[in-house]
């Protein structure tokens, strides 16, 4: 896992290729369908057309969230976290930065929050039960001065009585997951971080 190196990639990026990918294939089954109904006799054809302009408007709404991740990670690109030490500790700092490779800070700053969860993907379904977790607003950025970049300092104590990150073959696991949010002029950035 990317956690072991000290350097991981955002998870932003990876979720661009699943919403595309399911609004395309939404959408054209959905007009298959559509357009397949029109052709027969219009009388006959009023209320299941009707019912498919439900299907279309889910599929409207499916590639606008589409487009909103696509522009996201094009605005933003490519985040990273590089923690500070490595590895963090439990019972003391968790810690490092946070690397967005275009200039971006909310009047406000950014929401930060780290989670320790349990995640039992062992059946049909995927549980995640939230161990622990702690929020702060982070204001500063590290690189003010450098028009191209934003640096973000992340530090949180973590308490000694949680369990680390751990991999597992039977489908459990332990996830310690770093988030990022933060909005400004219409824009929002959303980014995580499995640390």
């Amino acid at each position: 896992p990317a956690w072991q190196t000290g350097t991981i990639t955002g998870s932003a990026l990876g979720k661009v290729w699943p919403i595309l990918l399911f609004a395309v294939f939404w959408n054209a089954i959905v007009w298959v369908i559509t357009i397949a109904l029109s052709e027969g006799d219009a009388g006959a054809q009023t209320m299941p057309l009707l019912f498919m302009g439900l299907f279309i408007l889910a599929g409207a709404f499916l590639a606008w969230a589409a487009f909103k991740q696509i522009r996201a990670c094009r605005r933003f690109g490519v985040a990273r976290f590089t923690a500070t030490p490595f590895p963090g500790i439990l019972g003391g700092v968790v810690g490092g930065v946070i690397a967005i490779p275009r200039k971006f800070m909310p009047e406000r700053g950014f929401a930060l929050k780290l989670e320790c969860t349990d995640i039992d993907a062992s059946g049909e379904d995927t549980t995640k039960r939230v161990l622990w977790s702690a929020e702060k607003t982070v204001t500063t950025d590290l690189t003010a001065a450098d028009p191209e970049k934003t640096t973000l300092p992340v530090l949180f104590a973590a308490p000694i009585e949680q369990p680390e990150s751990s991999v597992s073959d039977s489908g459990t696991r332990i996830a310690w997951m770093l988030t990022v949010t933060g909005s400004a002029d219409g824009l929002e950035y959303s980014d995580e971080f499995e640390i």
